[in-house]
């Protein structure tokens, strides 16, 4: 079981950015929200997960020795889960819908997935950016267009029976997936009532996919000390 460690109780009696970071990581050591709702719109894979876990121990065990070197790297490792988290900001609905309040619903632009890389703290980063469902829609179409008439003699998808379009239909649908290189785990929808339901009775979600855009890492760095190493971005 994790170990509560108050880091308010230090010499001034407040935490300061570095211990808060520390205390921030380590209020939820094991638990799955830690992974999956702590730093914005990062996800983690379930080796991240572990990773992430793994170095959540390895802090905690310095800080037994070193309690300032403990807050700095997880101040350091903090901020850049913070960044990822906020990376490329938000973007408006492209139907300019609005949600429940009037205001313009959003989307992240970019989601990223943090797993291991296998070096000490360091972790492989993925970037997908925003795929609005009308675009990957589209693209459906266009493949099962390209799908009939390969399979049907020059048909468009128009032509077919609905037996023979339903199946078409979702072979498009898996081959656009392929395509785009979509994690659907990244999916995020949002709520809002349609402009011609004055009434607020049909209830609607827009869905916005992520397509893997390129990768990257985030590496722990160090030298003859392993406490005395930083991270850094790569793209």
């Amino acid at each position: 079981m994790s170990t509560t460690i108050d880091t308010t109780a230090r010499t001034t009696g407040e935490p300061t950015v570095s211990s808060a970071s520390f205390g921030r990581l380590t209020d939820h050591n094991y638990a799955e929200s830690a992974c999956r709702g702590n730093w914005g719109y990062v996800h983690f894979s379930e080796s991240g997960k572990l990773r992430l876990l793994h170095t959540i121990g390895w802090l905690e065990a310095m800080e037994v020795s070193d309690p300032e070197t403990a807050y700095s790297l997880a101040s350091d490792l903090c901020r850049y889960l913070d960044r990822f988290g906020e990376y490329g900001g938000m973007i408006d609905s492209p139907e300019g819908r609005t949600d429940v309040h009037g205001q313009p619903l959003q989307f992240p632009r970019y989601r990223l997935v943090l797993s291991d890389d296998g070096g000490l703290g360091s972790f492989g980063v993925l970037w997908y950016v925003a795929l609005p469902h009308e675009d990957f829609m589209e693209a459906a179409e266009r493949i099962a267009d390209e799908i009939t008439a390969e399979r049907h003699g020059g048909k468009t998808y128009a032509d077919l029976d609905r037996e023979n379009a339903d199946v078409i239909w979702q072979d498009a649908l898996d081959a656009t997936r392929r395509h785009f290189r979509i994690d659907e785990e990244l999916t995020v929808d949002r709520g809002y009532f349609p402009d011609w339901d004055k009434d607020r009775k049909w209830y609607s979600r827009e869905y916005m996919y992520y397509a893997f855009s390129h990768n990257g890492a985030l590496v722990y760095h160090y030298g003859d000390d392993i406490t005395g190493g930083s991270w850094s971005s790569h793209t």
